[in-house]
């Protein structure tokens, strides 16, 4: 669904939870520069751009100069992989991608701020995701790892995302 059809459908649009995530894992020194600019395109340019699709569409619905009333909120989803990262995954391309968006975050919330735009990131760590079993399913390992860097012995799950938004 576009933007353009979402405003049809709905009128307006109030807030934009932006996830794009692609994962390839290999070692720092094997990654080609397809595999990181496909990375970057999805993961960076990709979220980068959801969200300013979003912005406009919040902008729209109210007064320029009307500063006390909230237009919106965008929420970021990031990755603990920018802050911490596990010696047998991979992740350095990945990582970085992310860490773009977290860049993205520091810079969009002083700039929407005075527009009355809320922006924040949620960075969930190890997730139970489509991406996560199919990294499983060829490197098994990996569940175990991972499982073993979590205090609480278990993988969050996208449900334990919803509170945080």
């Amino acid at each position: 669904m576009t933007f353009d059809q979402i405003l049809l459908d709905f009128g307006k649009v109030d807030g934009v939870i932006a996830c794009a995530g692609i994962c390839i894992e290999k070692p720092f020194i094997e990654h080609t520069w397809e595999e990181v600019v496909r990375l970057q395109m999805v993961n960076s340019i990709g979220l980068f751009f959801t969200v300013q699709l979003a912005v406009k569409a919040m902008l729209r619905n109210y007064a320029p100069h009307d500063h006390n009333t909230p237009k919106g909120s965008v929420i970021l989803i990031g990755s603990i992989a920018t802050d911490s990262g596990l010696e047998s995954q991979g992740l350095t391309a990945y990582s970085a991608s992310k860490g773009a968006a977290k860049g993205l975050l520091h810079s969009l919330a002083v700039e929407l701020a005075p527009k009355g735009i809320r922006v924040n990131m949620i960075s969930p760590g190890h997730t139970i995701t489509d991406m996560s079993v199919s990294q499983w399913e060829t490197r098994p390992e990996l569940e175990t790892a991972m499982k073993a860097a979590i205090p609480m012995g278990r993988m969050a799950d996208r449900r334990d995302l919803k509170g945080a938004a």
